[in-house]
């Protein structure tokens, strides 16, 4: 989308189109949390640092109410990111930055907590091995963690061990006894990811001086110690009252294939069940109802050289104690049946009558709401609610249902906070860490006919001084539907 015109000198650039350096320099916002009470906003904000080696990421809060300043709430060498809100408020995020407390430490990514009635950051918990996401049930004082541990440990105390035997001896290498060995840039291994409830830990000694304000200790327990490498890239939600996780689970198959099925983790007992297992088909978990009763599925079909997946959303009764696959096929009930979009759940409205999805749309990626069955006269018929032609992610519910929030962006421009309000489906851009970069030039929408009848629609980026007199040259870059579309900003192609 950059201007072919001459360039100013780099240090004082027309548009960050104009020189690299400083298209690599504009923040770069990702995610949203919402508080329980819906009065606090938080993202995370990706910068450059001093020396442009490296990004550092920040929290910010915005007002949800689009009013104030956005504030950056979080600062570090290290940076922060993750953030979750609990069910009473307390803000929970990961850093590896040092602790004040521990200044001999060596730095790992721990859990940090901000507490919901103000004050510092401190330390909610560190392991060796660090810790990765972060889980909170919305109605109930139960937090989770995602973290990883060298294969074959016993406990928290053997990884720990394990981890200082590698390290003291200076061991890099992997034994790897199975598929896949690499994802995407990534070498995988030795460690293998595991589902953590975080529960209080043991009473300070007796006699011990204990601050005022004391983060109250807490511990690990590990809820899927034998799970193997099956939770890698998993998608995983909790259930509202914190006793249940659901989490697609990797299976693998013959010839170094694999699919994914779905798991339900009972966080009391420490269990695991399968709820959806079928051959040919992978399951993903979307949000769980308010009440608890239903949770949203992701169905994917196997991907052939002759055919590509179909996407299916589904819901499915998890009020019941089921007995296995079987039993939660037979309470899978289809939602949206027939449409023609490959949608992604992304919340319920608070009193259940309604999920919110996004789903690609010739050449956008709007919110719809799709009726529960049983509301609306049984018509659970999409409803499309914001008319733009940008790309929304990260929806998020106020408590009230009125409003929703979301990340929003397109061709045009990076991710960027705003307001859905739900009845109107009226979008308001939030006041933001940072503005929209500029750019020269203009974006159009064209369409074509195939020789078969089909529509093929595009998007033409013309420079500035382009025009039927002064042709610009074409690159045409093929890169279309279903497969591999999408209509958003990416930092790697932009």
């Amino acid at each position: 989308m950059a201007s072919t015109d001459t360039q100013t000198p780099a240090e004082h650039p027309e548009t960050p189109f104009h020189d690299l350096d400083h298209y690599l320099a504009i923040p770069r916002v990702s995610g949203l949390a919402l508080s329980p009470d819906g009065g606090r906003l938080v993202t995370t904000v990706a910068t450059l640092n001093d020396k442009g080696t490296e990004y550092r990421t920040a929290l910010w809060e915005l007002d949800p109410e689009g009013k104030k300043h956005a504030r950056r709430i979080t600062r570090s060498a290290k940076g922060e990111a993750g953030a979750v809100f609990a069910a009473d408020g307390s803000l929970y995020f990961t850093s590896a930055r040092p602790d004040p407390e521990s200044p001999d430490a060596e730095p790992v990514n721990a859990l940090w907590v901000l507490p919901a009635d103000g004050g510092e950051a401190r330390v909610a918990l560190s392991r060796a091995g660090g810790v990765g996401g972060l889980l909170a049930a919305k109605d109930n004082d139960a937090l989770f963690v995602t973290a990883s541990v060298l294969a074959g440990s016993t406990d928290e105390d053997n990884d720990e061990e394990r981890r200082k035997d590698r390290k003291d001896n200076k061991v890099a290498a992997i034994l790897h006894s199975g598929y896949p060995v690499r994802y995407w840039d990534a070498d995988l291994g030795p460690a293998q990811p595991r589902l953590f409830a975080v529960e209080p830990g043991a009473e300070p000694e007796p006699g011990k001086p204990v601050t005022v304000d004391a983060v109250p200790p807490v511990k690990l327990r590990n809820l899927t110690p034998d799970a193997g490498n099956g939770l890698r890239e998993a998608d995983t939600v909790v259930s509202p009252d914190g006793k249940t996780i659901y989490s697609s689970f990797t299976k693998p198959l013959a010839n170094a294939d694999s699919r994914t099925v779905l798991v339900a983790v009972d966080v009391a007992a420490g269990t695991r069940r399968v709820l959806l297992d079928t051959e040919g088909m992978s399951y993903f978990p979307g949000p769980v109802s308010p009440d608890g009763r239903t949770l949203v599925v992701l169905s994917e079909t196997d991907t052939t050289p002759e055919q590509a997946p179909r996407i299916g959303l589904h819901l499915l009764d998890v009020s019941a104690d089921g007995e296995g696959p079987a039993d939660g096929e037979a309470r899978l009930t289809p939602l949206a049946q027939g449409w023609d979009r490959w949608p992604h759940p992304a919340a319920w409205l608070p009193d259940g009558s309604a999920v919110l999805v996004t789903a690609d749309e010739d050449g956008a990626a709007p919110v719809f709401r799709i009726p529960a069955p049983g509301v609306a006269g049984g018509d659970t018929a999409p409803v499309r609610l914001t008319a733009d032609a940008a790309t929304y992610t990260d929806v998020v519910v106020s408590p009230d249902g009125r409003s929703a929030y979301a990340l929003r962006c397109s061709y045009e421009f990076p991710a960027e906070a705003v307001r859905i309000d739900l009845g109107s489906g009226e979008v308001t851009r939030l006041p933001a860490p940072a503005e929209r970069p500029v750019y020269r030039g203009r974006l159009e929408r064209v369409e074509a006919t195939s020789a078969g009848g089909d529509r093929v629609p595009g998007y033409l980026a013309l420079p500035e001084d382009a025009s039927a007199g002064n042709p610009a040259p074409l690159l045409l870059w093929i890169h279309g539907g279903p497969l591999g579309s999408w209509n958003a900003w990416t930092w790697r192609w932009n």
